[in-house]
């Protein structure tokens, strides 16, 4: 079970994500591969260039606040009641 304290700042999801995995979703390459940039791409590159940008958009902007606020009844996640 999870609570949250409303008086603490909502914690996006990409701080989590990086905290655990590091940035490679939000920066690397689609293949994995250490050496890919604009002067050197993989043949994903180009198409998974705005792949990247939506998942740092949206792992920026869900937080885990949010996502407990959302109807899921598969996953049952608490706010913070100020009782413990």
């Amino acid at each position: 079970m999870y609570f949250f304290d409303p008086e603490k700042p909502e914690l996006p999801l990409k701080n989590v994500v990086v905290a655990i995995e590091g940035d490679k979703i939000f920066t690397g390459c689609g293949f994995g591969l250490k050496h890919c940039d604009v002067e050197n791409p993989c043949p994903l590159h180009k198409a998974y260039g705005p792949v990247r940008e939506a998942f740092d958009k949206l792992f920026s902007t869900e937080t885990i606040q949010s996502l407990s606020k959302k109807d899921n009844p598969d996953i049952v996640l608490n706010r913070y009641s100020g009782n413990t």
